[in-house]
């Protein structure tokens, strides 16, 4: 959030000030407060994100489905896909090095709803067969916990649980590669 006394301040015109410079950039800023520019360095203060522009081909967001939280999508994996978390990084990965395919995020129709979705962290992809992986990094809150309880039962009840692998972090928020990819070549390679 960008403070009152900042409002004509952005991301992007900080960036424009800095990139566009010859010689010198002066910032002007008022007292010694610089709560205005650490406001700024962060994420969710991006118009840029939020904006759906392509130059070279058409191509227009679903509006009936907003990507929840776009601005937590901060961690990249090797092959350049946008996840939310450092755990969800290492199961992308794994999953590469495997040569299994996934597509991160795509929503899930209910088999019985079309208007009920829900969306998986993996949707993966191998030899025909298809799994949805769900990591679990927060199962510590309840909050998370209470939400993965009904994810859980929503794909119960549609038929789809014996598709759907887990992982967790650890308690101390640990995660283990290697754990990852014995589940990923147990499930999946040989499922």
């Amino acid at each position: 959030m960008i403070p009152e006394n900042a409002s004509t301040l952005s991301r992007e015109l900080l960036y424009t000030g800095l990139t566009r410079f010859r010689r010198k950039l002066v910032l002007l800023i008022e007292g010694k407060d610089t709560r205005v520019l650490e406001a700024l360095r962060s994420v969710s203060t991006s118009q840029t994100l939020l904006r759906n522009t392509y130059l070279f081909e058409l191509a227009v967001r679903d509006e009936t489905l907003d990507i929840p939280y776009p601005h937590h999508l901060i961690h990249r994996t090797r092959t350049g896909v946008l996840v939310r978390s450092k755990s969800e990084v290492i199961v992308a990965d794994v999953l590469t090095a495997l040569g299994i395919s996934y597509e991160y995020e795509k929503p899930l129709r209910s088999p019985t709803n079309p208007r009920d979705f829900r969306i998986p962290d993996f949707t993966v992809s191998y030899m025909g067969d298809t799994w949805l992986w769900e990591h679990l990094g927060m199962l510590s809150v309840p909050s998370y916990r209470a939400a993965w309880e009904r994810k859980k039962r929503w794909y119960q009840e549609g038929g789809l649980w014996d598709r759907v692998i887990t992982s967790e972090d650890g308690e101390d928020g640990s995660i283990d590669a290697t754990e990852i990819e014995r589940i990923a070549k147990s499930r999946i390679l040989q499922g």
